[in-house]
């Protein structure tokens, strides 16, 4: 009787442990693990406070990146963040919340903040980003 019970009960903890592992991933109902995003405006801060559009980055109008929703990682593009220092999920974002992530470099400091607004019910997400004196606007899926 007593491997019914070890057997059992290693059934039920390996259950368990895969329901919590499932829980924390961050994952939206979907099973939604990374968006794929397109950046469609990129404005800069001018010196009396506006926002207007920047020649210099009009390049990346149209490019694309992704990011993984788990560590916040972002590949491609001008807000790829693989030398960050450190990149934290601030919020995994959900159908009330967006999605946001921050990420800050070393030495002469540099901060990324990016915002997918999850909790928009469309397919496209529309996602803003802050990164130094630029603004990125477009929309993710």
């Amino acid at each position: 009787m007593r491997p019914t019970f070890r057997r059992s009960y290693l059934s039920h903890s390996l259950v368990i442990l895969g329901i919590a592992l499932g829980a924390s991933t961050g994952e939206t109902a979907a099973g939604q693990t990374g968006y794929d995003c397109s950046i469609l405006s990129v404005q800069q801060l001018n010196s009396p406070g506006q926002l207007e559009a920047n020649g210099n980055q009009a390049f990346y109008l149209g490019t694309s990146f992704s990011v993984d929703r788990n560590s916040g990682r972002i590949i491609n593009g001008p807000l790829d963040n693989g030398l960050f220092k450190r990149v934290e999920v601030i919020d995994r974002g959900s159908k009330e919340q967006a999605f946001e992530l921050l990420s800050v470099t070393g030495g002469y400091v540099h901060a990324l903040l990016v915002r997918i607004e999850e909790y928009e019910a469309t397919r496209k997400k529309p996602f803003s980003a802050l990164y130094d004196d630029y603004v990125y606007t477009g929309n993710c899926e």
